[in-house]
């Protein structure tokens, strides 16, 4: 039980105020926005740089390297975007994990108190 909750508790604690949701074509991307592009039944994550022919540029966010995609290989771009309801329900989220990690830690933090033991 107490691995479960680690798992959803690790899950929900890496989830992020941003989410990439809003499709958007080539011509309408924004220089120095972070964009995911998938190409080639693969998905990664891009700063856009500048648009070239028949192609954009784009520098991967690790390591900074600028590669040249061909639009023809691209699947579909999506913006990252902020979240407002993932944000307000961060709060209330953590107290209550906060919460329910103490009385799985601790369950009875009372102890036995049914019974008086006087000595003898």
């Amino acid at each position: 039980m107490k691995k479960l909750f680690l798992l959803v508790a690790v899950a929900f604690l890496f989830q992020s105020c941003f989410s990439y949701r809003h499709e958007v074509n080539s011509s309408a991307m924004v220089m120095g926005e972070k964009y995911k592009i998938e190409r080639n039944h693969k998905t990664r994550k891009y700063f856009y740089t500048r648009a070239a022919d028949s192609t954009i540029v784009v520098s991967r966010l690790r390591n900074g390297k600028e590669i040249q995609i061909p639009l023809n290989e691209i699947t579909s771009i999506r913006k990252k975007k902020f979240s407002m309801v993932k944000t307000i329900a961060l709060i209330p989220a953590l107290a209550a994990s906060t919460v329910v990690a103490i009385l799985i830690a601790n369950p009875s933090p009372v102890g036995n108190m049914g019974e008086m033991q006087w000595p003898n």
